[in-house]
């Protein structure tokens, strides 16, 4: 890799877009910007200058924020950011492209918005929240029956987090005046 094709995605004016993510099948894109998410189709002449945002999760004005694509690229998981962006992430939120619906997991405690990923089958949701000591605990979502378990507690000073692979094993790094990289195993169900 050497950076020289260089090729810009999209182009919006006024707005300014975080946290790109493309989908599985390469056909779309969706990013974040201040207080939305926008899906962009991939599959035209580039850059897409058109998005298609994505709808308010309830009438209070909520928005997913960060949302991450399922391995079949037909949902979106992320954070439920409140209105206007007053305060915490108050949960996870599932939206289906195929049903226009979101489906809202509530959680006791506050997320850290550093953790939230799939499963390599897409059958499960990572995510970390922050317990009472301020460390952040790792947690697993069935997104079909709306299970969630309780993993661990991660260490101080990590980031990184992704799944080997197998699936099986959990990477990351920890910060510790220089940056290793461990892995852990993950229980399966």
């Amino acid at each position: 890799l050497d950076g020289s094709d260089l090729k810009q995605l999209t182009e919006s004016t006024g707005d300014s877009f975080f946290y790109p993510r493309i989908s599985p099948d390469g056909t779309r894109l969706v990013a974040t910007n201040e207080f939305t998410s926008a899906i962009w189709d991939l599959t035209g002449a580039l850059p897409a200058t058109e998005s298609t945002p994505l709808p308010p999760i309830d009438a209070a004005g909520r928005s997913l924020f960060d949302p991450r694509w399922s391995r079949d690229s037909r949902s979106l998981v992320g954070f439920v950011f409140p209105e206007a962006g007053q305060g915490p992430f108050e949960g996870l939120a599932l939206y289906s492209l195929d049903r226009s619906e979101y489906e809202v997991f509530t959680l006791e405690s506050l997320l850290d918005g550093a953790v939230l990923f799939w499963d390599r089958e897409g059958r499960r949701i990572f995510f970390a929240t922050v317990g009472d000591s301020t460390e952040s605990i790792l947690h697993s979502l069935d997104p079909s029956s709306g299970e969630i378990r309780q993993l661990w507690p991660l260490a101080e000073n990590t980031g990184g987090y992704d799944l080997a692979p197998s699936g099986d094993w959990l990477v990351f790094t920890q910060y510790s005046g220089e940056a290793d990289i461990w892995m852990a195993t993950l229980e399966t169900p």
